[in-house]
């Protein structure tokens, strides 16, 4: 049973990347933030993070109302370990889940701080296979296409192919993933790319503020997996009819010679 709901308390889990981030936010601003840069041990580090987090705001578990996690796209373990931590402190504690893209998270908080100059935005992330994750947001940070998987040197033309209302004679914020070519990319192109001056690295304050307006307009998506790619866990096996019977592959013996005497 989910607990009634005045005030929304929000407990933010972020670990699709390198970044392991731990948020609270209550009373409508951030009140915790914990992060640790860390390539591995997310599933290990994420439950202590997070008391730690709720202990420096003040929070007990009776107090949580939400808990939202980065649902990707990006690391496959790492997303499934968020999502995971997330689904269990709901069944413990009677909150209810809320799943949130990274790109929406970023684009949303570039927008609420100015930082895109009211420009479209293009946010990016890493695959780790030579490719970026990417979505086209409005100056509003609001989605203007779906997300998918593309090569740098292609995004040009695809902005350039989006039938919506882009005015592609407009400067490109370009926010996510630290890709210092992008820029460059773009300049052949003739459009001017607004960057931040340091990479924004993803974290569970952008998780949690995103959560807080999917909760107050009303549209709390699930805590799912955005995926968008099958998980590859290793190399088919082989069909077990086609596995030699080593029984049936012993060679016939030839009979032992006849004992002489």
């Amino acid at each position: 049973m989910t607990k009634p709901i005045s005030k929304p308390c929000i407990l933010a889990l972020e670990s699709s990347g390198a970044l392991l981030s731990v948020a609270v936010y209550r009373d409508g601003s951030i009140a915790s933030l914990i992060s640790h840069n860390i390539t591995h041990g997310h599933a290990k580090d994420i439950v202590p993070t997070a008391m730690a987090a709720l202990a420096q705001a003040g929070c007990g578990f009776e107090m949580v109302t939400h808990v939202a996690a980065g649902a990707g796209p990006g690391s496959f373990t790492g997303i499934r370990v968020a999502l995971a931590c997330a689904k269990g402190f709901c069944l413990a504690w009677g909150a209810k889940g809320i799943g949130v893209s990274g790109l929406q998270a970023l684009a949303r908080h570039a927008a609420e701080h100015d930082y895109n100059d009211n420009a479209p935005m293009l946010i990016t992330a890493d695959t780790r296979r030579g490719m970026l994750y990417c979505q086209f947001f409005d100056a509003d940070g609001q989605a203007a296409g779906t997300i998918f998987e593309a090569a740098p040197e292609k995004l040009p033309a695809l902005r350039r192919g989006m039938d919506d209302n882009a005015k592609l004679d407009m400067p490109l914020y370009v926010g996510g993933f630290e890709y210092e070519q992008l820029a460059d990319i773009f300049a052949k192109d003739d459009v001017r790319v607004i960057q931040p001056e340091m990479a924004l690295p993803l974290d569970a304050a952008m998780i949690a503020a995103d959560a807080a307006y999917q909760i107050m307009t009303d549209m709390t998506p699930p805590l799912a997996p955005l995926y968008l790619a099958a998980a590859k866990l290793g190399p088919p096996k082989k069909d077990a009819k086609k596995t030699p019977n080593k029984t049936a592959k012993k060679a016939k013996r030839k009979p032992a010679p006849a004992a002489q005497g």
